[in-house]
């Protein structure tokens, strides 16, 4: 079909479509190679915190698990900090749960803990205050809401620590607590499930200080760059070996 000369000028003058413009810089990222994922990883690692920390106290869920990974990996959370169920509890790993975190703890500083108490003074030899989320049943209490106004300013930094939905935190966590934190509801659902419960949490809190991305240290980052890009073509291959995420 032939164009006039007046449409075919306007459509030039409008330059290439919103389509071919994605195209293009999906090409162009393609095509990069290592130059293009070296720019990705420094913009991450300008973007990561180590300020807050989450804590996993016997989440025995691997789904559960594997979505706070991947939840804390998309919001810029560098490390998570597990704590093992008590003993005795069973555990049994769904099949194929891994693929709930779609390969994010690849990119995360994962630490593992055989106790309450190592974690409480690993958050004293850090000066890191230790926050417990747990909701309050009633009445006046001394937890504190998650909410501008209620949380101290600057941020200080922190563990936030989750449990389980159906136990909750450990008496001995609370105990050790530095402050109890929870996130106000507004239904007559009170609890939530663990994972959507660490994204509501980490992201008000990142809300309420923004200041405390990229705190990495120079050492932290010179050690996490090589990692991070070795990781990246780990997940290309498992990528375009499993096909799209639903």
């Amino acid at each position: 079909r032939e164009v006039s000369p007046e449409v075919g000028t306007a459509l030039k003058s409008a330059g290439p479509s919103p389509a071919a413009t994605v195209g293009s810089a999906l090409t162009d990222r393609r095509v990069s190679g290592s130059c293009g994922r070296s720019a990705d990883v420094d913009e991450v690692l300008n973007r990561r915190t180590a300020h807050i920390v989450v804590v996993l106290e016997g989440v025995r869920n691997s789904a559960n698990q594997q979505m706070i990974f991947r939840t804390c990996e998309a919001l810029g959370i560098q490390e998570v900090w597990l704590v093992p169920p008590p003993a005795g509890a069973k555990y049994h790993p769904p099949p194929r749960s891994r693929n709930a975190s779609r390969g994010s703890e690849r990119f995360l500083t994962l630490r593992r803990f055989g106790s309450i108490s190592d974690v409480a003074l690993t958050c004293g030899s850090e000066d890191r205050e230790l926050w417990v989320t747990h909701c309050p049943s009633g009445g006046p209490s001394t937890a504190t809401r998650l909410e501008a106004g209620s949380v101290p300013s600057p941020l200080p930094k922190l563990a936030l620590v989750l449990g389980t939905e159906s136990e909750g935190i450990s008496q001995e966590m609370l105990r050790k607590a530095t402050r109890v934190v929870y996130l106000p509801m507004h239904g007559f659902v009170q609890s939530l499930n663990v994972a959507v419960a660490c994204s509501l949490m980490v992201q008000r809190l990142l809300d309420l200080a923004p200041a405390v991305r990229g705190d990495l240290s120079s050492e932290t980052r010179a050690e996490l760059r090589p990692r991070f890009l070795a990781s990246l073509r780990l997940t290309d291959d498992a990528t375009s070996d499993d096909g799209p995420d639903a």
